[in-house]
């Protein structure tokens, strides 16, 4: 028969038995879906702002491989916070990247163009505790990039900020423009939103730098050492007979080379040479310095290439080494050669400075 009981509690039961089958009737509430947007949901713009970083000397790169050279945080502007609440639209954090601006791409994300070429940055979308990821390479579709289905407290009233990385691709050749400071280029870097982006509640941020989003101050393209090869400051011309020099005989070339090293970023070197004293019809050769007992009637001729003639004290005049190994050291062959100026021969002592001015691109 059935009896009256408890509500929510159906009862049977016979008056032969002792059992009774009871079946409870009760409910627990369902937990409501919830769903991320940023800020208020209805989506806008907002530019990276504030990236600063300490002194770059660009390393050489090495051959086949990209390495890190710099990572720094910059802010957004207007601010982005995450905002969730009830709804079906979910909580991951979807983004597409504009191709406006994108280099080659690196580790399977995107990575984005800066004022020298083969140096390029990737940009990571996170909150302020670290939840987000970076900019992949689809730029076609949105898709998802952090996966965070039942993690609203990653996002919720989460600030978030953008972390830069700066690669030195293996196709970097130098620094050819001696520009003093690295840049991104200006432009649209993709878009992002909290959940379904498609949905009016979760529409997305565009999100964009400009030339002054980071400004990397750069180490410019130099040698720190530059010397003889044999470590000191003369070249010896040996000695030498009138009669080695008349006729228009020309003398014994003496080879002597100079090295630099400790060099960064150098891709092309130019020679050039300077003194206080020059002879010969076209003031092209190297003159006696001294005034006592100073032979007469010769100097000193400077070649490089074996025949080439570096001038003294010639704007046009100079030895340009390409190199885009973009080598640490070098070493640059001269020959130095004692000719006759022109003036009558005297015996005497012999000695010419020249000053060898390398500058570096």
């Amino acid at each position: 028969m059935l009896k009256k009981t408890k509500p929510g509690t159906l009862c049977i039961s016979t008056l032969t038995t002792v059992i009774a089958l009871c079946i409870l009737f009760c409910s627990q509430p369902a937990q409501a879906a919830i769903e991320c947007r940023f800020n208020s949901g209805k989506g806008g713009s907002t530019t990276l702002v504030n990236g600063s970083y300490k002194e770059i000397r660009l390393p050489t790169p090495t051959s086949g491989q990209s390495h890190m050279i710099a990572q720094f945080d910059t802010k957004l502007t207007p601010t982005i916070t995450g905002d969730c609440s009830a709804g079906n639209d979910g909580e991951d954090l979807w983004a597409k990247t504009s191709p406006n601006i994108t280099g080659q791409g690196l580790y399977n994300f995107a990575s984005f163009l800066t004022n020298i070429p083969g140096i390029e940055y990737q940009v990571r979308i996170n909150t302020t505790t670290g939840s987000g990821n970076m900019f992949a390479q689809n730029t076609q579709d949105f898709q998802i990039i952090s996966y965070n289905d039942g993690y609203e407290d990653n996002w919720d009233e989460k600030t978030f900020k953008a972390t830069i990385y700066v690669y030195l691709k293996e196709s970097f050749n130098g620094n050819p423009q001696k520009l003093t400071y690295l840049k991104p280029q200006a432009g649209l870097l993709g878009w992002a939103s909290l959940g379904v982006p498609s949905d009016s509640n979760n529409q997305p941020y565009a999100f964009y730098v400009t030339e002054d989003t980071f400004s990397i101050p750069l180490v410019l393209p130099t040698c720190s050492v530059m010397a003889l090869g044999d470590g000191g400051t003369n070249v010896a011309m040996g000695d030498y007979f009138i009669s080695d020099l008349k006729n228009g005989n020309t003398t014994k070339d003496v080879p002597f080379n100079i090295d630099v090293s400790d060099c960064t970023s150098v891709a092309k070197f130019t020679t050039k040479m300077t003194t206080l004293k020059t002879t010969g019809s076209g003031a092209d050769l190297l003159g006696n310095t001294l005034n006592t007992n100073a032979a007469t009637g010769i100097g000193v001729k400077i070649l490089y290439n074996k025949t080439t003639q570096l001038i003294p004290n010639n704007a046009n005049s100079n030895y340009v080494v390409s190199d885009n190994t973009i080598p640490g050291s070098k070493t640059f062959n001269f020959i130095a050669r004692m000719e006759r100026d022109g003036n009558p021969l005297v015996v005497g002592q012999f000695k010419a400075t020249a000053v060898f001015n390398m500058t570096y691109d």
